[in-house]
């Protein structure tokens, strides 16, 4: 494996012993406290684990990559724990296709069951979803460093109008936002850059005051508000082993000193993950930044945050009481008429007692 020890960081249980071993391999910078296995659940269910994974103190969110769900009220139990301690899950959910749903048969012999339901059971859980492993991968480190988020209101900075537009755009596909500058926001931003450059967000604040750490400080600054959740700053820092990063060093200087003034949560995001070096990473964990992996990926994440800032799990259970033993089931006709009489939109029928009925309907 390619885990280091850590003081505190995010756990992950999955069904798939080789994705496991490829997380933990991961140059993301991403603190991995326990990576476990599940297997087939055949005597401990993914829940249960993740349930004693939250008891420890260190850890500061749970990943679930979830083949087949077992256990419904373990799962459940797991949710309402999670959210008494304020840590956020996040479930990678795979069988949206009729492939992966034969392949996690023959995988773990676990029914992925219908993708839809167990969406919707997941997010009536209080539980965030993730599409693929990078944004897995990306929204637990966010969620790690600052934890869920108060919205989906974010503010983006680059030197780059190419990024800026690529930012606005993804916002537009993921669901969150970049609310226009205020007055205030303009005042500040046009003393800290100058005539030159136009006022937006995202904002593309050029290179005129780049290496000026104060100034770029200050640009960062005033572009938050005290609604804002997440300030992205875009950056992506040469290779290391080609090109001497040491400008760049301007960067991670003023997103600190910006966080420290504002008290609002920063990342770094590179526009390609190969460009956010983890050295560089961990300097700006050290700083308590989050050092974010490709554009989609950052923004992904940060809606996920954001959700996992809003939703809280049902207080109506999933699994209701078994039913008293004399209610009595109704037939489909029966049901299908009490559910019209209640104003229940119903597919037009008609009962047929014998097949000789069944043709004469058809016909009819």
């Amino acid at each position: 494996h390619g885990g280091v020890r850590t003081d505190r960081g995010v756990a992950i249980v999955t069904q798939s012993s080789t994705m496991a071993i490829s997380m933990t391999m991961q140059r993301r910078a991403l603190p991995l406290a326990y990576i476990v296995t599940a297997g087939n659940q055949a005597q401990t269910s993914l829940a249960e684990i993740g349930a004693t994974l939250l008891d420890d103190v260190r850890v500061t969110a749970l990943g679930l990559h979830i083949e087949g769900v077992g256990d419904i009220a373990a799962l459940e139990a797991l949710a309402q724990k999670a959210s008494a301690l304020n840590k956020p899950i996040i479930a990678l959910k795979v069988g949206r296709s009729d492939q992966a749903r034969t392949a996690t048969v023959s995988h773990t012999a676990s029914l992925a069951g219908s993708d839809a339901g167990a969406r919707a059971m997941l997010k009536r859980l209080g539980i965030a979803l993730a599409n693929s492993l990078p944004e897995f991968l990306e929204a637990l480190k966010l969620l790690h460093i600052t934890g869920p988020l108060a919205s989906r209101r974010l503010v983006a900075m680059s030197c780059s109008g190419g990024e800026a537009s690529l930012m606005a755009d993804l916002a537009q596909d993921h669901n969150v936002q970049f609310p226009p500058l205020n007055a205030l926001q303009k005042t500040n931003l046009r003393a800290a850059l100058g005539p030159m450059v136009k006022l937006a967000n995202p904002l593309d604040y050029h290179t005129y005051i780049w290496k000026y750490t104060a100034a770029m400080a200050s640009a960062f600054s005033a572009m938050t508000t005290d609604e804002t959740a997440l300030g992205i700053v875009v950056s992506d820092f040469p290779r290391n082993d080609r090109c001497d990063a040491s400008d760049w060093d301007c960067v991670l200087g003023a997103v600190t000193e910006a966080q420290k003034r504002t008290g609002i949560p920063f990342a770094v995001a590179a526009s390609l993950p190969e460009n956010m070096p983890e050295d560089i990473a961990n300097r700006l964990i050290s700083a308590n930044i989050a050092p974010l992996c490709g554009l989609q990926e950052a923004i992904v994440a940060a809606r996920i945050a954001a959700e996992c800032g809003r939703i809280r799990p049902a207080t109506q259970p999933i699994l209701l009481p078994e039913p008293a033993k004399n209610v009595v089931t109704l037939n489909e006709a029966d049901a299908k008429a009490k559910l019209a009489h209640l104003g229940i939109h119903i597919p037009q029928s008609a009962q047929a007692n014998a097949i000789k009925d069944l043709a004469g309907s058809a016909a009819t």
